[in-house]
């Protein structure tokens, strides 16, 4: 976010994306944004955005880890015998 309103702040002042990531390069060297997320935040606080959040994404899972919905599953699988688990590395995926 602190990067995303340092893109915002040189858009206001009318600089380039090119020198605004330069400048970025500068203060904040390995740990920069990309060139084309700062390319990309730049157009996008050019054509009038004001806000620095992700946008929502319609259709991304919710992703909600809780003692009471990981017992829920697990009840789930246990009494189903159509249903299976799979772990993929990354968590559990239920079918």
């Amino acid at each position: 976010m602190e990067q995303r309103a340092v893109v915002k702040f040189n858009a206001k002042l009318d600089k380039s994306a090119s020198e605004t990531f330069r400048l970025m390069q500068q203060v904040y060297g390995s740990q920069c944004l990309g060139r084309t997320v700062v390319f990309e935040w730049h157009k996008r606080f050019l054509e009038s955005r004001e806000t620095l959040e992700n946008d929502k994404k319609s259709g991304q899972p919710i992703l909600v880890r809780t003692p009471e919905v990981i017992e829920k599953v697990r009840d789930f699988v246990a009494n189903d015998r159509n249903a299976s688990a799979k772990n993929d590395g990354k968590g559990f995926k239920y079918q």
